[in-house]
């Protein structure tokens, strides 16, 4: 055909082929998060901002936790769905979200527990995080099935 026949299909092409995502990209999103998680855990506590009206509310800092932890699950079960691997095998981007989500709680804690950082290391902040982790994921199934009649 002629020049001018191919460049419509050529146009085609090349929009489809921008708005496929390479694996890392789809990661990015919940590495910058938990990086801000890292900040917010690692700081010494006059550095965290402190709002008196939220102080009174009894645990905050475990409701803190899980809303941290939550976000950073939501942002892994998206980021693993994602990817080509993941996208038929809802069960391995499940496992893998909640699996790393749990490990970055825990090593979160194990740190503060012996870098000298000023903080201390609380098992019911792990398990606020944790909390948060599986509440992303009910709150994500819950969402999914309502957005597609479907658990897939």
């Amino acid at each position: 055909g002629t020049p001018n026949s191919t460049l419509p299909r050529l146009r085609t092409n090349i929009r489809f082929q921008s708005f496929r995502m390479k694996p890392w990209q789809s990661l990015l999103p919940s590495v910058l998060w938990a990086a801000v998680i890292a900040f917010l855990l690692f700081s010494s506590g006059d550095q965290v901002p402190r709002w008196s009206l939220f102080q009174r509310i009894p645990q905050f800092d475990k409701i803190v936790h899980a809303l941290l932890f939550g976000s950073l699950a939501w942002l892994l079960l998206y980021g693993f769905e994602q990817q080509q691997k993941f996208r038929h095998q809802r069960l391995g981007s499940v496992l893998a979200a909640l699996s790393l989500g749990l490990l970055y709680g825990g090593l979160t804690e194990t740190l503060q527990y012996l870098l000298p950082s000023g903080r201390t290391a609380d098992f019911m902040d792990f398990l606020a995080d944790a909390a948060g982790i599986f509440a992303a994921f009910c709150l994500r199934l819950l969402w999914k099935r309502r957005l597609h009649g479907s658990l897939s």
